[in-house]
């Protein structure tokens, strides 16, 4: 019987290269080929030792890295637009040449003062340093539909109109690749999400006198105070929301549950607040803010505080050290960045979110040290690191225009500060037990104010590391003196 082309009964054989059982993709002078072999071997560029071009190396029986037309070897997956020798994608044209035609096709289909509009845009993709990325970027569901409408004039070019699609992550990418482009102007996602946010949580609550008041609490309180924030200390913040959303929740649910008894909020009384938060978790003890913004004071209403929290507890120097040793041992084994941003929390106690703010004009690199700006004055990375710091910098300034160290997927904006943090736990990089480590080892032996200037820390935080470790520099400064 007939069969397709994914249930087609497929040869096993040992791969020549990784010796694996696997399906025989492809056969070789050498002998049969995985497909994960074969992929790499497609996409791989040597100097050929003979000709001394930049070509795919032929597999042959020689010991020389030679390409095909040297070896005798002929070539499959040619590119029948540019000649380049790489995979083929689209009717055996290579990554580039079949981003360039499906960028064409999406130009033909749109109106030319919206094409025109949208070029610099289209150019960014088209000039992208990894093609097929961009191409499976163009084929996610949230990516092309909302590309040709922008093109067409179904979706106008503005953040309202896209704010208005549902279409997922995908819509939050486009608008960072559009601003970055300068298609739209920028503005503050974290304000805009937020209120986009609000007026969907509050589409739930009935309409009424406690709606209205929720709305002015969530939206002239909350918000009001987060723009303001916004504005004096801008730049990347993911974590900004956590804390006004968690508030904007905690007041909904409470006026939920208020209205599930047939009570509303000028009926609410501290028997009534002891009753919601002892049905719920912890957390509902942040409806703090929102009873001290109603002004119940007065009423006798109150809120428990928080529990403090367990201390971090820091590791031995020892375990600290071992981790720190194989992040400047192994270069080979680890991407540079992740090198840099352990040795950052391991060395000199950084955040997770504030390392991913560095950009290139924090590095100071020379012929032979290797500093970096945390705080007021640079610090001296250890000489292991200076080639992982010079990988990490020469990537930056290649292929992103804000030059963040750590780039994230979004169009200029650094990588999330819990993606660098499960990356670096994955390497058996502690981050909390870590960072307590380091910060101690340091203010035993640094004052707290040089130790705040130099890790561009708080002056609290610091004194509070000296004073867990009972540490005096009165008797320094008076020999100083």
């Amino acid at each position: 019987m007939p069969v397709c082309w994914s249930c087609k009964p497929r040869r096993v054989a040992a791969c020549v290269l990784c010796g694996e059982e696997r399906p025989v993709k492809a056969r070789s002078p050498l002998g049969p080929l995985c497909g994960g072999c074969e992929w790499r071997r497609l996409r791989a560029k040597a100097v050929c030792e003979r000709c001394g071009q930049l070509r795919r190396p032929a597999l042959h029986t020689g010991t020389e890295v030679l390409c095909g037309g040297c070896a005798g070897v002929p070539q499959s997956r040619v590119c029948t637009g540019c000649g380049a020798q790489d995979v083929t994608y689209y009717r055996r044209l290579c990554p580039a040449c079949s981003l360039k035609r499906a960028l064409n096709d999406l130009r033909a289909g749109g109106v030319p003062a919206l094409v025109r509009q949208l070029e610099p845009f289209l150019q960014t993709l088209e000039r992208s340093p990894n093609p097929l990325t961009i191409i499976q970027w163009l084929h996610k569901p949230g990516q092309a539909p909302t590309l040709r409408g922008l093109l067409s004039g179904e979706v106008a070019i503005s953040h309202e109109a896209l704010d208005g699609l549902d279409r997922g992550k995908g819509t939050e990418y486009l608008r960072a690749a559009l601003v970055n482009a300068g298609v739209l102007a920028p503005r503050d996602e974290t304000v805009a999400r937020l209120r986009l946010w609000i007026a969907e949580r509050l589409e739930t609550v009935d309409p009424g006198e406690d709606s209205a008041t929720l709305r002015r609490f969530a939206t002239w309180k909350i918000a009001r105070e987060l723009a303001a924030r916004r504005h004096r200390q801008p730049g990347p913040a993911p974590h900004a929301t956590t804390m006004p959303r968690q508030w904007i929740t905690m007041a909904i649910d409470l006026t939920r549950w208020l209205h599930d008894r047939g009570l509303a909020l000028e009926d609410l009384d501290q028997t009534l607040l002891d009753q919601w938060l002892a049905e719920g978790p912890s957390t509902r003890r942040q409806i703090r803010r929102f009873i001290a913004w109603l002004g119940c004071e007065p009423r006798g209403l109150r809120v428990p505080g928080n529990p403090s929290g367990t201390p971090v507890l820091a590791m031995a120097d020892n375990d600290r050290l071992r981790a720190l040793r194989h992040l400047l041992e192994d270069h080979e084994a680890i991407d540079p960045p992740l090198r840099i941003a352990g040795c950052l929390v391991l060395l000199y106690a950084q955040p997770v979110a504030r390392i991913v703010r560095l950009t290139s004009d924090d590095v100071d690199l020379n012929a032979e040290t290797a500093r970096i700006r945390l705080g007021r004055d640079p610090v001296i990375l250890p000489p292991p690191l200076r080639a992982a710091l010079a990988a990490t910098l020469e990537r930056a300034e290649a292929g992103h225009p804000h030059h963040w160290l750590f780039p994230g997927l979004k169009a200029g904006e650094p990588t999330h500060p819990s993606h660098l943090a499960t990356r670096l736990k994955r390497l058996g990089v502690p981050i909390h037990a870590g960072r307590s480590s380091a910060l101690a080892a340091l203010a035993y032996r640094i004052p707290a104010s040089v130790l705040a200037d130099l890790l561009g820390l708080s002056a609290k935080t610091t004194a509070r590391a000296n004073g867990d470790l009972k540490v005096d520099y009165a008797a320094y400064v008076a020999r100083r003196t």
